[in-house]
């Protein structure tokens, strides 16, 4: 009788989809990696491309100030160039991930469009407080 139950399974060649790692093809799942040591999920940390680091520009700014052997004072303006870049980046990305937005850091031809609106809003808040 167990002869019998073991030639049921098998007994037609199994059919399956590409693995996905039941993340499907959502865009921020594309630059996901598995370890092949440990099978643990890596994403990508390259702070030096765009994609994945949009204030590259103030980074690369702030690094050539200090390459050219500076120090920090004349630097500074740089460094806090790049802070603040830093500083408004991750909050556009917690709200993002708050509401549920994928991908959680916008693609860098929106981002543009996303500084000038908040530029143009805390314009507007700073105007209202001087009138106030």
């Amino acid at each position: 009788m167990a002869a019998s139950s073991k030639e049921g399974h098998g007994s037609a060649p199994y059919k399956s989809k590409p693995f996905t790692w039941g993340y499907g093809t959502n865009e921020y799942w594309k630059t996901v990696k598995v370890h092949p040591e440990s099978g643990c999920l890596m994403t990508c940390t390259d702070t030096s491309h765009p994609d994945t680091n949009p204030c590259v520009a103030e980074q690369q700014l702030s690094l050539a100030c200090r390459e050219k052997g500076y120090e920090g004072g004349e630097c500074e303006p740089y460094f806090e160039n790049y802070r603040s870049c830093v500083q408004f980046w991750r909050g556009v990305v917690r709200k993002r991930r708050a509401r549920g937005e994928v991908p959680a850091l916008p693609p860098p031809d929106l981002r543009d469009q996303m500084k000038k609106e908040y530029m143009k809003r805390e314009y507007e808040h700073a105007k209202e407080d001087r009138l106030n």
